[in-house]
């Protein structure tokens, strides 16, 4: 057989067929070689292992709400790059006197009033010094005047005891920024701001400084200015009614209505068969009571006034009535006495006597009046009748004057609206009966404030000094 017709025929076949790989070349190499490939490979082989792609079995995301992601990311950023106003209103406080608290074991206490000044608008781009100037020009005041270091702030829907938070520095003035923008975008921003009353200037006069307040802030008149119109006929409206309330206690309760005591308006406790003398301050503040609805004209309610320590001590012998006590008698008459007579009758007896003649004799004077015997079953003295006791220590001495209400408010610069609220309690320069009253009294009645009460107390020491003294001028 023709060898090249076999090539022929085998390369037909290979025309129709896929053509055959080419066989690898031969290579000698070296056992080391072999070794070192095989230990490459078997490195190859586990570094593909690692690097395989691992299953995902959750959903894969889509690209687009990947973008919209993206876009709220943006716009979120973009907001919080937008400034935020917020409102801030600036309560004042101030510690008044210690008073007495109600709770024996516990000592003083001190009450605080607070005065609300503003508002004004802030943004989160506003520097710690503008905020500064804001507040002083709210008030107003000086800057200098401040008391920044006990600023403290929250917001105006928190509940009242929650806890404030220092702004005395730049970095609570940027935490109180960060609150702010923590906020809803849309929602209206409230800040009570709280601070001391800020400090009194020993130079209020105009001395030509740049930052120079005509009228500084005075926690008193802010308070007192507080005291509106309407307020005050709110008060003059129930000081009516405690008058009509008091004229009624006084006529269930008159004068003399105790036997025991008759001299006194007593009110007698048949609870436990006790008495007590219904002074003005009592009767007021018993009639204060009825109006506010606490008690009626039966009894007075449960209080200092009428406790074991202010009742009355029954006396052991009842008073004696009083009787009316004849004057000293006459002198003795000198008679005309005849010594013939017997026993000495008077001229007109002799008529009675026929068996004896009427002797003549001279005219004589006529006799002088004969004065009424002493009444010997009443006593030549009067009796002992208790001492009426005032209910001020002297009201002698710091009453009697003709100094008015008037002059007496201008003399220790007393307000006003101060003025109106003793007209009201008929206070009368002097009478010292106004330093018992009780807090609830000269609050509810008189309608003053802690601070104005005692202004006015040191007002009226100083005048019972000077009207002893004699040096009211």
């Amino acid at each position: 057989m023709d060898p090249s017709a076999f090539n022929s025929a085998e390369a037909y076949n290979c025309d129709e067929q896929l053509p055959l790989p080419r066989p690898p070349k031969r290579s000698y190499v070296s056992i080391e070689d072999t070794s070192t490939s095989f230990s490459a490979t078997k490195k190859n082989r586990k570094k593909k292992k690692v690097l395989k792609k691992p299953k995902t079995h959750g959903p894969v995301e889509d690209a687009d709400s990947v973008e919209e992601d993206w876009d709220e990311q943006v716009v979120r950023d973009a907001d919080d790059d937008v400034p935020r106003t917020f409102t801030v209103y600036v309560q004042v406080w101030s510690s008044s006197a210690l008073s007495r608290s109600s709770n024996k074991k516990s000592a003083k206490v001190s009450t605080v009033d607070v005065v609300s000044k503003g508002p004004f608008k802030c943004t989160t781009t506003d520097s710690f010094a503008s905020f500064k100037s804001h507040t002083a020009a709210a008030l107003p005041c000086r800057l200098s005047m401040l008391p920044v270091s006990k600023f403290e702030w929250k917001f105006e829907n928190q509940a009242q005891g929650a806890p404030r938070k220092k702004v005395a520095d730049r970095t609570g003035y940027e935490a109180l920024l960060d609150a702010v923008k923590a906020r809803r975008r849309h929602e209206n921003v409230v800040v009570w701001l709280y601070t001391p009353a800020p400090k009194k200037e020993e130079e209020d006069w105009d001395t030509g400084a740049p930052d120079h307040i005509d009228q500084p802030f005075d926690f008193d008149q802010e308070a007192d200015a507080g005291f509106s119109d309407a307020k005050i006929q709110l008060v003059r409206q129930v000081y009516g009614k405690v008058k009509a309330a008091q004229a009624e206690i006084e006529r269930t309760y008159p004068v003399g209505g105790c036997a025991l005591f008759p001299d006194k308006r007593v009110w007698h406790n048949k609870q436990n068969d006790t008495y007590f003398e219904l002074s003005h301050v009592r009767t007021k503040y018993w009639a204060a009571n009825i109006v506010a609805g606490r008690c009626d004209i039966s009894a007075p309610p449960v209080s200092a006034h009428f406790s074991d320590k202010s009742k009355l001590k029954i006396p052991t012998h009842m008073p004696q009535p009083n009787l009316t006590v004849l004057g000293p008698s006459g002198a003795a008459s000198s008679n005309p006495m005849f010594p013939h007579a017997p026993n000495q009758y008077y001229p007109g007896l002799y008529m009675l006597h026929p068996q004896f003649n009427l002797p003549y004799t001279h005219m004589t004077p006529y006799p002088p009046p004969i004065f009424p015997s002493v009444n010997t079953s009443a006593s030549l003295h009067p009796p002992g009748l208790p001492r009426t006791m005032s209910t001020s220590s002297s009201p002698g001495s710091t009453t009697s004057h003709n100094v008015t209400l008037e002059e007496f408010c201008a003399k220790y610069h007393i307000p006003e609206s101060d003025q109106d609220k003793l007209a009201l309690m008929e206070y009368r320069p002097g009478n010292r009966a106004v330093e018992d009253l009780e807090e609830s009294e000269w609050r509810s009645v008189g309608g003053f404030t802690k601070l104005g009460w005692e202004a006015f107390r040191v007002a009226h020491r100083k005048f019972c000094k000077a009207i002893k003294a004699g040096t009211w001028a």
